[in-house]
């Protein structure tokens, strides 16, 4: 049981990194102009830092329920 609950707390994590996505990419939308554009590459560079971020958190997750899953099979075997 105590895998499920980090594989919720891995979950909840993405989640939070998701919802900082969303708050970049708002920030991004407002700064939109010809004025503003190193500050629009700055943004951009921290958005592309979290999807990274968080694309690996769910890869490692996705792993971690196949282990699991896995393990059951086996040892119901």
């Amino acid at each position: 049981m105590e895998e499920y609950y980090k594989i919720m707390s891995d979950i909840l994590d993405v989640e939070y990194e998701m919802k900082a996505i969303i708050y970049v990419l708002d920030e991004l939308d407002h700064f939109y102009s010809e004025e503003t554009a190193f500050r629009e590459k700055s943004l951009l560079t921290v958005m592309k830092g979290s999807f990274s971020h968080v694309l690996k958190n769910v890869s490692e997750l996705i792993t971690y329920i196949d282990k699991l899953t896995a393990e059951g099979k086996v040892n119901k075997q």
